[in-house]
């Protein structure tokens, strides 16, 4: 699926792709925030570890992912200034310092809601069903923030 999407997006917009990650790192990662990935986004991940999209990292790599998340839960300068980051599993940015989550509920991601978080007010918002229509709507400018 993510392939001829992928091809698709490429045709109207500058899309660069990565390496594919590995199902251990993915493990990996769903081990260390003690959450498990969304489908639809493992299977980006397989597809490419990252996805830019006109030089914002739309989709962050795994270890991008990991670094953001522990960030966002645990330092001081963080946890002091917003509401908690325990209900969200950040996977990108919109390249402003706002950032692209799921939402996290009583442990697990059950639906593919994509929210943004607003690095200037703290609020979270849902912008998409889904990952694939997040990025439709982000590279046809339906999606600004």
């Amino acid at each position: 699926m993510w392939e001829e999407k992928l091809k698709a997006l490429s045709e109207k917009c500058q899309l660069k792709r990565f390496d594919s990650a590995e199902d251990s790192a993915i493990a990996e990662l769903e081990a260390g925030l003690n959450v498990e990935l969304p489908g639809e986004l493992k299977d980006l991940l397989k597809t490419t570890n990252g996805l830019e999209i006109n030089s914002t990292m739309v989709v962050r790599f795994l270890d991008e992912m990991k670094k953001d998340n522990n960030e966002f839960r645990s330092e001081e300068r963080i946890t002091n200034s917003f509401m908690p980051f325990d209900n969200l599993l950040i996977f990108g940015t919109a390249g402003n310092g706002d950032m692209f989550a799921y939402g996290i509920i009583n442990g697990k991601i059950d639906k593919t809601s994509i929210f943004v978080w607003n690095h200037e007010n703290d609020s979270r918002t849902n912008i998409a069903p889904s990952l694939e229509v997040m990025l439709d709507w982000w590279v046809d400018g339906k999606i600004t923030v």
